[in-house]
């Protein structure tokens, strides 16, 4: 295929601080990418206007137009009408009924595909990540929120109203910790990092010893870290986040018997620390049959997984991928 025949994509992960975009071939190898200031408190118009300037500045570095692309995927955190590529509530942007593809296209003439970035993410590893191949695949996505992606059929399921994967959402604890939706007992409030962090400081406002009353800023990396040297609190905390997000795979699995389960977001740099009591957990509470055959392991696209995602939006609703 010569360069005059040959298509591209481009991925933008929109986020509350960060606009990532990176221009794609079809065969996934990533050509080009930047990274740009969000400033959402200027409103959608201004957003849009730097995705548009995020893609054309793609375009320019590759020597490309818009006529060489296939499309532009966008992920964006909150829910969405993907029919018609309208955000109807994101509240890393604070954003409700904005026709973000409408928007984009009259900017770029281009073909514009928009989805929750949870769901780009599952399309991302299906396509160049850890989820390659896989027919009945759960991604999730642990960090600042608890996110997933189903990918049933080799497809996309988004549900009914596009909400469906959701399982940060599903309750573990009644009258549990109360999360950010309002909701106690959600999975979310229960393993996500700033929740893991928050119950440290408490622990250590109680006077329970721990080689992170050193920190000054604790994270959820820290938190690893201290579990990984032997620290009795960080330990602790790893293993009652690790039971949580068992418990809730352990449910997805008997509920959609997935071979895979993909875990990405911050969390996921815990490595084995996490992924191996996670699994332990699956096999005590899920069936035996479909516990036996699912494989849990850890998302590779890493810091690119949102343009990557975005990117394969394009591909799986035109029917590439």
């Amino acid at each position: 295929m010569t360069k005059a025949e040959q298509k591209y994509v481009i991925g933008i992960d929109l986020g509350g601080t960060f606009i990532k975009a990176a221009l794609f071939d079809l065969q996934g190898a990533l050509l080009e990418k930047t990274k740009l200031p969000t400033q959402a408190e200027a409103g959608p118009g201004t957003v849009v206007d730097r995705m548009a300037l995020a893609g054309t500045s793609l375009l320019q570095k590759a020597n490309l137009t818009t006529g060489d692309l296939l499309g532009i995927g966008i992920g964006v955190p909150g829910n969405h009408d993907f029919t018609t590529g309208t955000v109807l509530f994101s509240p890393n942007l604070d954003w409700r009924h904005v026709p973000v593809k409408t928007m984009l296209e009259s900017k770029l003439p281009v073909e514009v595909y928009l989805d929750n970035d949870a769901n780009a993410a599952a399309l991302g590893e299906l396509w160049q990540g850890a989820g390659q191949g896989a027919q009945h695949m759960v991604m999730i996505t642990v960090g600042t929120g608890v996110g997933g992606g189903l990918i049933l059929g080799g497809r996309l399921y988004r549900g009914a109203t596009g909400s469906a994967g959701e399982i940060g959402h599903t309750i573990l604890v009644e009258g549990g910790p109360r999360c950010n939706c309002g909701i106690q007992g959600h999975l979310e409030a229960l393993t996500s990092a700033p929740w893991m962090v928050k119950r440290v400081r408490e622990a250590l406002a109680q006077g329970q010893e721990s080689s992170l009353t050193n920190v000054v800023n604790i994270e959820a990396k820290d938190i690893f870290k201290a579990a990984g040297e032997g620290d009795a609190l960080a330990q602790k905390m790893v293993a009652e986040t690790a039971k949580y997000l068992g418990m809730g795979l352990a449910n997805l699995v008997n509920i959609l018997n997935p071979e895979l389960i993909v875990i990405g977001g911050g969390v996921s740099k815990a490595g084995s620390l996490l992924l191996e009591p996670i699994r332990e957990k699956i096999k005590e509470l899920a069936l035996e049959v479909p516990a036996s055959s699912v494989q849990v392991v850890r998302a590779r696209l890493g810091n690119d997984a949102g343009s990557y995602g975005a990117a394969a939006l394009v591909l799986h609703s035109r029917k590439i991928l």
